[in-house]
């Protein structure tokens, strides 16, 4: 139960190692800006593919120890790179995304629409009741947590308090 090669531990930790960054690649990339936007059909792809990269993270090795190992340097590799982000605002730009500004002058912008899933009606109806016109808008900004945050033509600053709800 406990005896496992060093050879055999050092695979683990790097095919480990390299099926979180692969991961972690695919899911930024992949649209989602929070675990808060995740869809029922994101969740299904996620547990698939923590089914589908199992084996090759332990590969033929299927000892306690050897998912410990697994285990360890997945939450390992996980500080680290928490901690490379805050240290490093480019890789932290990279990993979580830069605001997108979807509308300027009173005008929407819509290829910044496309880029994070809103369409013009979606995104007017998270501004608020008090706005129904985007030329009321100096500017709007979907931020990396999800959030918008808005500025009126009158000078009113704004930030919904929820995640925008991607369509």
């Amino acid at each position: 139960m406990f005896n496992i090669s060093l050879e055999t531990a050092g695979e683990i930790v790097l095919r480990s190692f390299l099926v979180y960054a692969v991961v972690l690649a695919l899911l930024r990339f992949g649209g989602r800006r929070e675990l808060g936007q995740v869809t029922t059909t994101d969740i299904v792809v996620m547990i698939l593919i923590a089914n589908a990269v199992q084996n090759s993270m332990v590969g033929p090795d299927t000892s306690l120890v050897g998912g410990l190992i697994s285990a360890v340097t997945l939450v390992t590799t996980n500080v680290i790179v928490g901690r490379v982000r805050v240290r490093f605002p480019r890789v932290q730009r990279l990993l979580d995304g830069a605001s997108v500004t979807v509308a300027a002058d009173g005008k929407w912008i819509p290829h910044a629409l496309r880029s994070v899933g809103l369409t013009p009606n979606d995104a007017l109806s998270q501004l608020g009741s008090e706005l129904n016109d985007v030329d009321q808008l100096a500017w709007a900004v979907v931020d990396p947590n999800g959030r918008l945050r808005y500025k009126t033509r009158a000078g009113t600053l704004h930030e919904t308090p929820q995640r925008v709800a991607l369509g």
